[in-house]
């Protein structure tokens, strides 16, 4: 019996939020802000895009079963990385604006 790859997704959605909190609560600095940004962005992105491949993999196996909390979880894991990337981009900007 198949079942989606949870750890993915929940690492996924533990980077995008230590992004958002570093942007969020940290984000004073700019080098503090580009480090959330690369968090919430690209790897927690990229890890979610494994997720999704490797989930796509195991729906095509003879039996699967999904939890029915995994669907909520995955979109909003992408409103976190979402929220986590524009706080971060302003933070940026902000500091590149003040260079």
């Amino acid at each position: 019996m198949a079942g989606p790859p949870t750890i993915y997704l929940i690492v996924s959605g533990a980077l995008a939020l230590i992004g958002l909190i570093i942007g969020a609560a940290l984000g004073g600095s700019g080098p503090l802000a580009v480090v959330g940004w690369v968090l919430a962005g690209p790897i927690a992105i990229g890890v979610l895009s494994a997720f999704t491949l490797l989930d796509t993999n195991r729906r095509a196996r003879p039996i699967y079963a999904e939890p029915t909390w995994v669907k909520p979880a995955y979109w909003a894991v992408i409103i976190i990385a979402a929220v986590g990337i524009i706080i971060c981009a302003l933070r940026i900007a902000d500091w590149i604006g003040r260079l």
